[in-house]
Order: structure tokens, then C-alpha cells, then sequence
């Protein structure tokens, strides 16, 4: 079977991307608490969710940063969701979905506007109480950079740093060679974790975090898609998903 290698690179990856103003209806935020219930606001209402009973900001806040193909339904965001929750959190998961299941190599790009936009709500809430101090964001596989572009447009808007980006498994495809300026860096909030399994296959071995850990996982096998194909993408899924669980042990 023909290995079909990661690009470590991507043509125009710093090309700018924008989201025209129509379809910013498909960009969400889902709120989770009060047991496990959720709530959905769009873009142009997500300033309602000051006022959602599910939300305290005299709390910490938590804003999940989906992965590429993810959705803030699927097991992997609300596993992270659930988690926090338990330990009396805010959460707020980002649903970016429209855009981060297009081609992966546009998806790169369209991350850079998705955090634009989502500061600008962060932005907006900040007038209600939300304390960047007290705000953390989670992402996973490509939302660790999409946390990064979040958190970067969030400090030209306010001149104020997110206080902890917690990184799971950067994605390293189309970033591995790029400056800090397009992809996660540790200048991008007051403290920055990054975890890495995966950092020669997906992942990416750029420094760019205040801590890193790497965990020599089961995924060090799989090094491209025709090993995982092999095996199943079921079977690596469900056995990612549980290692996860292990990992978010480590971040919290």
C-alpha cells in the first residue's frame, strides 16, 4: 500500500481568508452548565449570553476551540465540556463547524477571521464581567491555533492577555513551518500549555508554548493515513478518545 505522506507545508497558507458577513450565521457558541444543558447563540446574539443562567462570571470561564471535522456535539468537545463543568467552570464552546470541515488546507486559513470574530464576542462580553484573567481556552488538533488567533486578535482589541491557552495536540500540517504571527505561540496568553503525542506525524515540534509535555502515546505508530486506514478509523478514534481523557489529567 502507498504511504500517503503529511504535507509540512501548504501553498498560500498565509494568504488572508475572510468570512463574508452572510455567513457569519454559521458561527456559534454553545453554552453548557447547570447540568449537563446547553445553549446555542448565534454570532450576532452571543452578547446574550451575559445573561444566560448557566453563566456566572464570578466563576472561571472556559471557551472550547473545536479540531478539524469536530463539532461541539461530538464526543471530544463535550468531553472537554463535561470536565470543566465538574469543576465549576463557565463553558462556552465554539462552533465553528461550517468552516472547519471544508478542504483542510482552507480550514487552515478560515481559522485566522474565526478568531477575529470570536474575540469581538469575547469583546462584547467583557462589558457584562467577563475577566480575561479568569478566562481559559482549550483547543484540540486545529483549534489549539484557532485558540491562538482568538487570543492574538483579543490583545490588539483590548491590550489585555487571555490568561491560559491550553493546547492539546497542535495540528502541525500547514503551520509546522510558519512564524508566530500564523500560528500558536507563548506570547499569546499570560501562560500557554501545549501537549504533544503526535509530533511527527499530525503534530508540530515547534516550540511554542511556556510548558510542554509530550506523551509517547499509541499514535506515535501512525504516522500517516494509510496506517490509520489500516487499522480502522473507528478503532483510533475511540482509543485517542480515551488517552484524551488521560491528558486533560495532566492540563487540569
Amino acid at each position: 500500500m502507498k504511504r500517503l505522506e503529511i504535507p509540512p507545508e501548504c501553498p498560500g497558507s498565509t494568504k488572508p481568508a475572510l468570512i463574508p458577513k452572510g455567513q457569519l450565521k454559521y458561527l456559534s457558541f454553545v453554552v453548557q452548565g447547570n447540568g449537563r444543558t446547553r445553549q446555542k447563540y448565534s454570532y450576532w446574539n452571543a452578547r446574550n449570553i451575559a445573561s444566560d443562567p448557566r453563566i456566572n462570571f464570578d466563576r472561571k470561564t472556559l471557551l472550547v476551540a473545536i479540531g478539524y471535522l469536530d463539532s461541539p456535539n461530538l464526543p471530544i468537545s463535550a468531553m472537554f465540556a463535561n470536565e470543566y463543568e465538574d469543576r465549576g467552570y463557565n463553558v462556552i464552546l465554539v462552533d465553528n463547524q461550517r468552516f472547519a470541515t471544508v478542504h483542510y488546507h482552507l480550514a487552515t486559513r478560515l481559522m485566522r477571521p474565526v478568531g477575529k470574530h470570536v474575540a469581538e464576542v469575547l469583546v462584547q462580553l467583557m462589558q457584562y464581567g467577563l475577566d480575561p484573567a479568569r478566562l481559559e481556552i482549550l483547543g484540540f488538533s486545529l483549534g489549539c491555533h484557532t485558540a491562538s488567533f482568538i487570543a492574538k486578535h483579543f490583545q490588539t482589541m483590548t491590550g489585555r492577555n487571555i490568561s491560559t491557552i491550553s493546547a492539546l495536540e497542535p495540528s502541525g500540517p500547514c503551520f509546522r513551518r510558519l512564524g508566530p504571527k500564523y500560528r500558536l505561540d507563548a506570547s499569546d496568553a499570560e501562560f500557554v500549555q501545549v501537549i504533544h503525542t503526535n509530533i511527527d506525524g499530525y503534530g508540530m515540534a515547534t516550540p511554542m508554548e511556556n510548558i510542554m509535555m509530550t506523551l509517547y502515546l499509541f499514535l506515535l505508530r501512525w504516522r500517516n493515513i494509510a496506517d490509520i486506514r489500516q487499522v480502522g478509523l473507528s478503532r483510533v478514534a475511540n482509543r485517542y478518545q480515551q488517552r484524551l481523557s488521560g491528558i486533560l489529567e495532566k492540563v487540569l
